[in-house]
């Protein structure tokens, strides 16, 4: 343990506690990444502005300096989107350049408001050609909102009738359809999306798995365990021990 930082460490979150200026919650920092992976730039545009828009203000500290600020959290964002848009199938090559693009503008940017607007651009840039790239696979207009509505709703129990109902149509030509047209039944593509969201809360946080449980709407943290091993080959603490932020060590 380094007993000067965890000093400093100390002193720093009492001041956060003090000055109400607490880190993103994980979940809104999450939605944020999963929207952009998602090309979903309606979200996005209505995305509350605490991450529609950087600010330095209700950011952690990196610097005194609120343009070095602003630049460091804004090479962090473009690191992470980067990591995301890959996991959602951006090939790499284009994925490392966009981002060594964009974070040698944001070292070149001496400006605050353009610094904010460069995050604007990174983010729709991303956002844009993950779209593009979904379209590749276009589905109809019914099953682009059902995934939409399984996508928005992941932390609530989702059925069948439940999103038949939303959508105002037959719940067997909707499941059908969706089979037809994705490959897997709307309860094993809500399995799947479920899971993405618990191996990235497993590999990004410290919640425990309870918590995960609890954030996706099992009935308890054993059947989530459960089901965990059954889709990924080990359970959660194993998943965790095995990958927890090791992508991010090069």
């Amino acid at each position: 343990m380094n007993q000067a930082i965890d000093k400093k460490l100390a002193f720093q979150l009492f001041s956060q506690m003090e000055e109400q200026l607490p880190h993103p919650a994980y979940e809104l920092e999450l939605n944020f990444y999963q929207l952009v992976r998602e090309g979903n730039l309606s979200a996005l545009q209505k995305m509350d502005s605490e991450f529609a828009e950087i600010d330095h203000e209700k950011r952690g500290k990196l610097s005194n300096n609120p343009l070095r600020n602003l630049r460091y959290h804004l090479i962090v964002t473009i690191s992470m989107i980067t990591r995301f848009c890959m996991e959602g199938g951006l090939d790499s090559e284009t994925a490392y350049t966009l981002s060594d693009l964009y974070i040698q503008k944001a070292d070149l940017t001496n400006d605050y408001n353009q610094l904010k607007t460069l995050h604007k651009e990174v983010t729709f840039d991303f956002a844009n050609r993950m779209q593009q790239l979904q379209k590749k696979n276009a589905y109809s207009k019914l099953i682009v909102l059902t995934i939409n509505y399984i996508q928005e709703h992941l932390q609530e129990p989702l059925t069948v009738p439940k999103i038949a109902a939303y959508l105002k149509h037959n719940e067997t030509y909707i499941a059908k359809q969706f089979k037809k047209e994705t490959q897997f039944t709307i309860l094993q593509y809500i399995l799947i999306k479920k899971m993405e969201v618990a191996k990235r809360m497993l590999l990004y946080s410290d919640y425990s798995c309870a918590d995960i449980a609890n954030f996706l709407s099992y009935t308890s943290q054993s059947y989530f365990i459960q089901v965990f091993k059954k889709q990924v080959g080990m359970t959660p603490l194993e998943y965790r021990n095995t990958f927890f932020r090791k992508q991010f060590v090069t």
